[in-house]
């Protein structure tokens, strides 16, 4: 395993964790802005790896 797919199966467990918590409901602005934050990655990680294969 290199250090990409290393990096895209850290980060499909965090945000699956994120998805989890969103259920929740989140009554902080600041975990909300992390939710936001980290599918914005997720979603720029996976686009960023399809672009290239």
């Amino acid at each position: 395993m290199n250090n990409t797919t290393a990096c895209l199966r850290a980060l499909d467990a965090f945000y699956l964790t994120t998805i989890t918590s969103e259920k929740k409901e989140t009554d902080s602005l600041n975990e909300q802005s992390i939710l936001y934050k980290a599918k914005h990655v997720y979603r720029r990680m996976h686009d960023g790896k399809a672009a290239r294969f």
